[in-house]
């Protein structure tokens, strides 16, 4: 913190402590010499003496400390009540003094000099410091003026008040009617709230009459409260209530009633969670009229009847008809190792029969185009599936009908999980004894097109697999190569491999989300081998698959010109059921979703 050079004292960072008296002493052996100096530092004052908090009995004196040191000296005490000075609060100013010192003198301490009082010390230098302490005055318990009417509403519950004053707390309050003791425990319905207020639980005529209430607590009271007169009124109450919903047709006029009355009579308003983009209005009797309805109309509308008495509301439910469907709502995602499924809950379907439809596309590693797969009719939930494990995806459900589509429903995301090391079979009577097993006699030739590996269907004792899932030993774990190999296939060609290379392969058996353990590993090696072009002659295997192939891509550029030429037809008579947000989209050729339509 101090350093000394040369006899130089230095001081990095001065502060209130760096204050005081700085000795120093010069030696040699003709002897000793020493100076001494006073360091101030300007700033703010420190206190030295805080207040602290105190309690005492009314119309005792109570005092404060506050001592503060500064420099410069010119230190000025402020005192405050609630941040206000007490020196200019009414029924305060002459019965305090604040002392040269600092100190808080309260002559006199009455029932309303509780709280919290501060101590402010200003020498005119930086941010004056704050402290305060609370003054607890001790005193008989006492009421705050009563209103002289109290309005309550019949037959319906009620509240009557007795504001008061105490220090310690209330130990109980007395209450008179028409000048005479009130039983309150001993009426039928009556009870007293925490703060002395009387409950009632129906408000009827033997409520009417004139009150006073009287609070105690362990250092007596101060007397009675001043007298409140009782009135009833009649609270609203509807006469003509909305039926609980309504279909309209949209373009159309409609009239929903509700009428109330009470006393004073009161006030029918109209409201609709949301924006109102349509024409409304509420009559003189409180009907409502929408002309003409609009798609803006659809949804909750409630009725409120008021007045200074109490509130009553009823609602009712508009279902506007002729319109495109309503977004679904409740999008919700569970994701498993090779899907998604996507549920929802369907919003109104505007009078006609709606289909819905799941968006999705691959965000990461990779994005990708949209993709859509349409759902069963009724159907309120779907199952995509065919990803990726470990990969990201984004979801939007749409609905549509002949009137068009509704918008699409907020983006979600969800990644899927990694493939599991393996998983046990289902509990199930017959299914228990049986297990998930991976292919057997795995093996892998080189062929002029790449590695082709066969292999055997699991045993027979096994669980029948779904597909396929083809691994590859990355050093320090199995990386995933292909996620969906069909049952059915007992060989795979690969190709696009690395040259030069040394590989360990090995397959795994897959059932929805169950996966098997992993079957006798094969090692492949690319070393020295030549890609070439398939040969006449050569391995059977490649050579039916390339015709196979070649047959497959033949049917398929047929087919799609055909479904082409369907769709443009269709497309140009239905141009507004291409979602607009995804029409310019187009999914990428390499695709991973040889099952799905995409986006046009």
């Amino acid at each position: 913190m101090y350093s000394v050079s040369g006899g130089v004292l230095e001081i990095p960072s001065t502060g209130v402590w760096s204050r005081g008296l700085y000795t120093c002493e010069a030696a040699s052996d003709q002897g000793s010499i020493k100076h001494s100096t006073s360091l101030h530092v300007i700033g703010p004052p420190v206190i030295l003496q805080a207040p602290q908090n105190a309690t005492i009995n009314m119309t005792q004196d109570a005092e404060f400390e506050c001592e503060a040191e500064a420099y410069p000296s010119n230190v000025t005490y402020t005192w405050s009540k609630h941040r206000v000075n007490v020196q200019h609060i009414r029924d305060m100013h002459h019965r305090v003094s604040v002392r040269s010192d600092g100190s808080l003198l309260l002559r006199g301490a009455t029932a309303l000099d509780s709280g919290w009082y501060a101590c402010t010390a200003s020498n005119g230098v930086g941010e004056p410091p704050r402290v305060a302490a609370y003054l607890s005055v001790l005193h008989a318990a006492y009421t705050l003026p009563m209103p002289h009417t109290t309005v309550l509403a019949s037959g319906l519950r009620g509240r009557i008040p007795c504001p008061s004053v105490s220090t310690p707390p209330l130990s109980h309050v007395s209450w008179s009617k028409d000048g005479h003791p009130l039983p309150v425990a001993q009426m039928p319905g009556w009870s007293l709230a925490e703060d002395g207020a009387i409950l009632i639980a129906v408000v009827d005529n033997t409520t009417r009459g004139v009150y006073s209430c009287t609070p105690y607590n362990s250092l007596g009271t101060l007397g009675n409260s001043t007298p409140t007169h009782i009135i009833l009124k009649d609270p609203p109450k509807f006469v003509v209530r909305p039926a609980g919903s309504y279909r309209s047709a949209i373009g159309q006029e409609l009239r929903i009633g509700c009428t109330a009355t009470g006393d004073p009579r009161p006030r029918v308003s109209w409201s609709k969670p949301g924006k109102v983009g349509g024409h409304y209005r509420v009559l003189g009797d409180g009907t409502l009229l929408l002309g003409p309805v609009s798609r803006q109309h659809h949804g909750l509308w409630e009725c409120v009847a008021s007045n200074n008495v109490s509130q009553v509301t009823t609602n009712t439910r508009l279902r506007v008809t002729g319109t495109s469907p309503h977004p679904p709502t409740m999008v919700t995602l569970g994701a498993g190792s090779f899907g998604v499924n996507v549920s929802w809950s369907p919003g109104f379907d505007g009078g006609h029969q709606q289909h819905f439809s799941v968006w999705f596309r691959q965000v990461a590693p990779q994005p990708h185009g949209w993709i859509f797969r349409k759902v069963p009719l009724d159907a309120h939930w779907l199952w995509v599936a065919g990803l990726w494990p470990d990969t990201c995806y984004q979801f939007s459900v749409l609905a549509q009908s002949e009137r068009g589509s509704s918008p699409f429903t907020e983006i979600l995301s969800a990644c899927t999980q990694s493939v599991p090391m393996a998983t046990s079979p289902p509990r199930h009577p017959v299914m228990e004894r049986l297990h998930l097993l991976p292919p057997s006699s795995l093996m892998a030739n080189r062929t002029q097109r790449g590695i082709l590996l066969f292999w055997a269907a699991p045993r027979p004792s096994s669980l029948t697999p779904t597909a396929y899932l083809l691994e590859s030993w990355q050093g320090n774990g199995w990386r995933l190569m292909h996620s969906a190999i069909p049952a059915t296939q007992e060989e795979l060609l690969l190709t696009g491999l690395v040259k030069d290379s040394h590989y360990l392969l090995r397959l795994r058996s897959r059932r929805g989300e169950q996966v098997s353990v992993g079957s006798l590993t094969v090692n492949v090696s690319t070393q020295g081998m030549v890609w070439l072009p398939p040969q006449e002659g050569g391995d059977g295997s490649v050579r039916a698959g390339v015709i196979a192939g070649g047959c497959f891509l033949l049917t398929a550029v047929m087919v799609s010109a055909l479904v082409s030429c369907v769709s443009n037809l269709r497309r140009a008579r239905r141009r507004k059921e291409v979602p607009i947000m995804f029409s310019h989209l187009q999914t990428s050729p390499e695709s991973r979703y040889p099952d799905s339509q995409t986006a046009s």
